[in-house]
């Protein structure tokens, strides 16, 4: 199928405060291997935790669509989620 005849559907909305990761602290982000990702295009999206959330989904952001590449529960306390994502433009 085209990509252009995607459907994508709002499922939830949440509060979420997002960061280009360059800005964000390492310190937060332990044990992340970031492998061959460009980190300029990365951005660290925090919000509370969601046992729903998962990588096939998408993250709007106003105008902004974000791919999610990693979901991060530290510490596995279920508190909040840090997701690693990609901007799609």
């Amino acid at each position: 199928s085209d990509s252009h005849d995607e459907k994508w559907q709002s499922i939830k909305s949440t509060y979420a405060e997002i960061k280009p990761l360059c800005e964000a602290s390492f310190r937060e982000i332990d044990d992340v291997s970031f492998g061959h990702i460009a980190t300029e295009e990365l951005f660290l999206i925090t919000i509370r935790y969601d046992g729903e959330l998962n990588q096939n989904l998408r993250i709007k952001f106003g105008d902004r669509i974000f791919s999610i590449k990693r979901i991060i529960n530290p510490f596995e306390m279920n508190v909040v989620l840090r997701i690693l994502a990609i901007e799609i433009r």
